[in-house]
């Protein structure tokens, strides 16, 4: 429900409690968003022992660039 911004950790003066607004409205414009195909994805996708799991994952996973690509990542850079 909140989010802890540290300027530095060792000094608890610098940290500020944001609330889904704050958060949103800082940490927005700097999020970046991938589609992996590893770091998440199966290592033998698609060819899968566990079918309930494949058929799960599949309506997320893409063919990108001779990769099967499923897994979200998703990175916040700092404020410019």
């Amino acid at each position: 429900e909140k989010v802890l911004e540290i300027a530095y950790p060792s000094n608890p003066s610098t940290w500020k409690l944001l609330n889904k607004n704050e958060a949103f409205e800082k940490l927005w414009a700097n999020m970046k968003f991938s589609i992996r195909a590893s770091k998440g994805m199966p290592p033998n996708y698609p060819i899968m022992k566990d079918s309930v799991k494949k058929e799960l994952i599949k309506p997320w996973v893409r063919y990108i660039n001779d990769k099967f690509r499923g897994s979200l990542h998703i990175r916040a850079g700092r404020s410019k």
